[in-house]
C-alpha cells in the first residue's frame, strides 16, 4: 500500500470515528438536556458537533456554518466541503432537531412565504452540490445506527412537505421520525465514509458514493440535476481551510464557501 493510499485510510478512519462519537454525543446531549429541563437547542447541537468534527479531521473536511443572515438566503445551516487529493465534494445541510413531542415542525419552516427545503434545494441546484437534511433525534426505538444524528436527501423531505401542504389526513404524523424513517431512507452520518466495494479509497469518492445514495432515495430523478465533484481549487481559496473569511461577503461569500475544497 502507497503512503497515500495509508493517509487516505487514516483520513477516512479519522472522520468515522469522529462523525460516530458525534452522533453518541448528540443522543446522550438531547436526553440529558430533556431530563435535566435544560433542551438542547439545534443551534447549540450544530456548533458543539461541527467544532469536534473540524478539530479532529481539519485535513479532509472544511466547514462554514451560516450566520442568520445568510440561512435566510441559503436555507442552510452549514456548508461542508470534504477535500483531498485536489478535490472536493460539497454538502449544503439543514439541520432539524424534534420537538418535546418528537415532532420535526422545523421541516415545514417557511422563509419569505417559502418553505426552507426549496430554497435549500434551489441554492444547491445552484452550485450544483448536495442538499440534505440532517436530523438529530434521541428516540429509544431508532435504531442504533441512526441513534443521535441521520442524514436525509432534501429532495425526500421536499416531497412530504409538500404532501403536507395539501393537508392530507394526520398530517402531523408526517413530521414524525417513525414517519420519515420510513419514507425518506435515513442513513446514519457516520456512514457518509462507508467504503463502498472496489471504490477508490479517497475521501472524496467515499462521501461522494454515499451521498449519491442518499441523493436518489425516493425522489423524482427528472428534476434533480447530478451535483458536481469540484476538482479544481480556486487559487483565491487559500486561506479559507485556515479561516480566513474576511475578504468574502454576501453572494459572493456563499459560493466560494460552498465551491471550495
Amino acid at each position: 500500500m502507497t503512503d497515500t493510499n495509508s493517509a487516505m485510510l487514516a483520513g477516512l478512519a479519522r472522520l468515522e470515528r469522529a462523525l460516530t462519537a458525534q452522533s453518541f454525543w448528540t443522543a446522550d446531549r438531547m436526553v440529558s438536556g430533556e431530563l435535566h429541563g435544560v433542551a438542547q437547542h439545534e443551534e447549540t447541537l450544530t456548533e458543539s458537533n461541527l467544532l469536534d468534527i473540524q478539530l479532529e479531521c481539519p485535513d479532509v473536511v472544511a466547514v462554514h456554518p451560516t450566520s442568520h443572515f445568510e440561512e435566510a438566503w441559503t436555507g442552510a445551516d452549514w456548508s461542508w466541503v470534504f477535500h483531498t487529493q485536489g478535490e472536493s465534494i460539497g454538502m449544503l445541510v439543514q439541520a432539524k432537531r424534534p420537538g418535546s413531542d418528537g415532532i420535526y415542525d422545523g421541516l415545514v419552516h417557511k422563509v419569505r412565504g417559502e418553505f426552507q427545503v426549496d430554497l435549500l434545494i434551489r441554492t444547491a441546484e445552484e452550485d450544483g452540490i448536495y442538499p440534505v437534511y440532517v436530523l438529530y433525534n434521541s428516540f429509544d426505538g431508532c435504531p442504533d445506527d441512526q441513534r443521535g444524528v441521520a442524514v436525509v436527501g432534501a429532495y425526500s423531505i421536499r416531497e412530504i412537505v409538500h404532501v403536507w401542504a395539501g393537508h392530507p389526513p394526520n398530517r402531523r404524523r408526517m413530521l414524525s421520525w417513525e414517519f420519515l424513517a420510513d419514507n425518506t431512507s435515513p442513513h446514519p452520518w457516520w456512514k457518509l465514509v462507508d467504503l463502498p466495494p472496489n471504490a477508490a479509497v479517497t475521501v472524496v469518492g467515499v462521501v461522494e458514493s454515499v451521498l449519491q445514495r442518499v441523493h436518489a432515495a425516493r425522489i423524482r430523478r427528472r428534476s434533480t440535476p447530478a451535483p458536481t465533484r469540484f476538482t479544481a481549487i480556486p487559487a483565491q481559496l487559500s486561506g479559507i481551510r485556515d479561516g480566513d473569511w474576511s475578504h468574502f461577503d454576501g453572494r459572493a461569500r456563499r459560493v466560494v464557501v460552498v465551491n471550495g475544497g
